[in-house]
């Protein structure tokens, strides 16, 4: 993840920090922030899942490197003891 994905979130979070207390900016002041944390939120499960797949392609290439075949199902004992008799 490069620094500027984890710069530019905390920039915002300090950004919208202020000395004014959030319940005297009024109701549209507070829903603006909402969304904000929202899409915040929203762009850090992103990144989150981003890095989840390229960990598992690193460790799929690593596997087939070292000449170990990886097999996948669905969860449940049931779904690899199926896989394990297929062969």
């Amino acid at each position: 993840m490069s620094l500027l994905r984890v710069l530019i979130p905390v920039a915002l979070v300090l950004g919208s920090c202020s000395e004014t207390p959030v319940e005297e900016k009024g109701d549209e002041a507070i829903a603006a922030h909402e969304q904000q944390i929202q899409e915040d939120a929203k762009s850090l499960e992103q990144a989150a899942d981003e890095a989840v797949k390229a960990m598992e392609e690193d460790i799929d290439a690593q596997l087939a490197a070292d000449g170990i075949a990886l097999e996948q199902t669905q969860v449940g004992d049931r779904h690899v003891l199926e896989r394990m008799r297929e062969g």
